[in-house]
């Protein structure tokens, strides 16, 4: 009977560490946002700041910025843009 106990107590303790490991990811994965898809605007929209990508996201610029300026040189190309929270680190 002691050993079985030692085994299942392990058991149980390993399988624990691996729950909490994976809802570690899995509360940390939720943490950001990553957008992959073709950059889209019209001239018009695109001088005024607009710009979508793909069918679900739109993103608005400041006029003369350098990221509007930026995808204005990317409209008609496929990115990748990530949006997650600012790190303690990085302040």
């Amino acid at each position: 009977m002691g050993r079985k106990h030692v085994r299942r107590t392990i058991g149980f303790w390993v399988v624990f560490v691996l729950v909490l490991v994976g809802a570690g990811r899995l509360v940390a994965q939720n943490d950001r946002m990553e957008v992959e898809a073709q950059v889209g605007a019209t001239y018009q929209e695109a001088d005024e700041g607009y710009f979508s990508f793909g069918q679900d996201t739109m993103v608005v610029t400041k006029q003369g910025s350098d990221l509007q300026k930026w995808l204005k040189t990317h409209v008609g190309q496929r990115l990748k843009v990530k949006f997650e929270p600012e790190s303690q680190g990085e302040r």
